[in-house]
């Protein structure tokens, strides 16, 4: 993999990218007035829903994601593409298409989360209420038995564990790493688009949030295999010592001695 000091100064730059089209654009969808009508919150969020569609264009909500994708997810990326593989290089165009499946699951999370997005903020327009709401959301799937789940796609993997062709094998590395980031953060992703005018220091936390989940998965990630290397290297010891060092047959001589007689008698009859 490249260098991390390489690795973590690019995800900056297009981190900032990001952030500066976000604070160019503002908000992903425009604002919508509180047109409630106190039936039902269900109800409520269905009409916010359609209004949200018809309001704004498709093209502004895809720049929108787009945007808040490239802010929030490059920093989340970095103990994937700095975390230790093997010494032989990879094939040209390998990280490209690592990166390009990684950020295409993203990009598709969109459909639901948007839409999504604009249900819940009608079905709780007050600002607070739905901020609590997308609070405890986030904390129960932290601690749901899916989001452990899940946190199993975005450990980083080794090419043995993959095959066909490298390039190939990457793409669905990073589509895989990819589908694992959207399903263990999308609470975080949430609650930006649902809380209007916070949205800018809401996003801010929720990077911070899963920059530091990332971190502590690749530590785990490294643990396992550290772990992994030691026990594959005491069985490797313990095998080459038991050739070494045949056991005795209780009723005659070593297995090996008797081969070795065997094969000489061979040679002679030959």
């Amino acid at each position: 993999m490249m260098q991390a000091r390489s690795a973590w100064l690019i995800l900056m730059c297009v981190a900032g990218l990001g952030w500066a089209a976000m604070i160019a654009i503002g908000h992903p969808f425009l604002s919508l007035s509180n047109c409630a009508s106190g039936a039902s919150a269900i109800g409520d969020g269905w009409r916010n829903l359609q209004a949200g569609l018809l309001l704004n264009p498709a093209d502004r909500l895809a720049e929108g994601w787009a945007a808040m994708v490239l802010a929030m997810t490059p920093m989340a990326l970095g103990p994937a593409l700095t975390a230790p593989r093997n010494a032989s290089p990879e094939a040209p165009g390998a990280l490209p298409l690592f990166v390009a499946g990684y950020g295409a699951l993203w990009l598709l999370a969109g459909l639901a989360l948007v839409p999504a997005a604009l249900w819940v903020a009608g079905a709780l327009p007050d600002r607070g209420a739905a901020l609590t709401a997308m609070a405890v959301t986030a904390l129960a799937w932290r601690v749901s038995p899916f989001h452990r789940l899940a946190s199993r796609l975005c450990r980083p993997s080794s090419p043995a564990e993959a095959s066909g062709p490298a390039p190939g094998r990457r793409a669905l590395d990073g589509f895989r790493h990819g589908a694992g980031c959207v399903l263990t953060c999308w609470p975080l992703m949430l609650a930006p688009l649902v809380v209007h005018g916070h949205h800018i220091v809401l996003m801010m936390a929720a990077t911070v949030l899963q920059w530091a989940d990332h971190g502590r998965l690749r530590r785990l990630a490294e643990a396992r295999a550290t772990r992994r290397a030691a026990t594959d290297d005491a069985f490797r010891i313990a095998s080459q010592s038991s050739r070494a060092h045949p056991k005795p047959n209780e009723d005659g001589p070593p297995v090996a001695t008797l081969v070795h007689h065997a094969s000489g008698v061979r040679h002679a009859a030959g």
